[in-house]
């Protein structure tokens, strides 16, 4: 089926004016080129599918094709700026379900576990590449399946394309998030008295670590302090030779403990990934992100990290 000159204009008149948003970039760039697609399969499209995830959560996935209410392929849209990696759809798909998860620019085309990689940006003409976009409208229409260039959980995609931002006439201030430095044990345990949006497995998380961190060195070594804000809590020590004197950080509010660690550290500690998988982190390499499903896993992992996390 031929790609239509007008699709390719448009998306290459979007892509010069690219916006900081992600849906912007699924109405602007990933919608017209799956509505092309289903043009021929005739199938419903329904957006914020829900789905519940591999971890066990229940979220909604950005578009799904159905047939009737069984979904044919499922597609996730991110920020035309964030690298992408085929788990964020790959552990919503069944059997067969064919998954896409895109920025608008760089797609990811997965399939019974094995995914590749495109872009439709071309950098050599700064044009969109209609070959690939025949390629991702081929997929979508079941004509395509997975070859000897498909691999199994490639790491991450990096964005190509920067956003245009436009010129404000008023700067707004950024409003202060204020943040409180524990560098003892005791100060810490005070502090998650006080930390009214974690929910119980983060706290089970928060404290399993600090006394493992505290019964492993005596107390928080000298050179190493735990940042208490309202949203998260960060972990740093400043005897890491590496530019990043941060170890690791958890954001707060989900009711499964959603935690970045150093990379350097979760290569040179094995025990982190027996206990959960890590994840790239989607903003760098040199962060793992690690889910973890409750609090008895929670817990674990906590006294784990505690035990490697100031190790320098």
């Amino acid at each position: 089926m031929p790609i239509p000159k007008t699709l390719i204009q448009t998306l290459d008149d979007h892509l010069a004016h690219a916006q900081k948003s992600e849906r912007w970039a699924m109405y602007r760039l990933i919608v017209p080129i799956v509505d092309f697609a289903n043009s021929t399969l005739k199938l419903t499209t329904y957006f914020e599918f829900n789905q519940t995830s591999a971890h066990g959560t229940s979220q909604s996935v950005d578009i799904a094709l159905l047939d009737g209410d069984t979904p044919v392929s499922m597609i996730e849209a991110k920020r035309v700026d964030r690298s992408i990696g085929a788990d964020q759809i790959d552990k919503y798909l069944q059997e067969d379900v064919r998954g896409i998860v895109s920025n608008g620019v760089n797609w990811i085309l997965c399939l019974n576990g094995k995914s590749k990689a495109l872009s439709i940006w071309d950098e050599e003409t700064k044009k969109v590449n209609e070959r690939v976009v025949d390629e991702i409208v081929d997929f979508l229409c079941g004509s395509q399946k997975p070859s000897a260039d498909w691999f199994k959980n490639p790491e991450y995609v990096a964005a190509p394309i920067r956003p245009v931002k436009p010129k404000k006439t008023v700067k707004a201030q950024r409003r202060s998030n204020p943040k409180r430095i524990a560098e003892k044990a005791g100060q810490c345990l005070t502090e998650l008295q006080n930390m009214s949006k974690a929910t119980k497995p983060e706290l089970v998380f928060l404290e399993a670590l600090i006394r493992s961190v505290s019964d492993h060195h005596g107390d928080i070594p000298n050179s190493s302090r735990f940042e208490f804000r309202s949203s998260r809590v960060s972990f740093f020590d400043e005897t890491r030779s590496t530019s990043s004197k941060r170890t690791g950080r958890i954001e707060l509010g989900k009711q499964q403990p959603d935690i970045l660690v150093l990379t350097e550290i979760v290569n040179q500690s094995p025990s982190l990934s027996k206990i959960a998988r890590p994840a790239p982190h989607d903003k760098g390499p040199h962060m793992r992100r690690f889910r973890l499903p409750d609090e008895r896993n929670a817990k674990e992992f906590g006294i784990a990290l505690g035990k490697v996390i100031f190790n320098g």
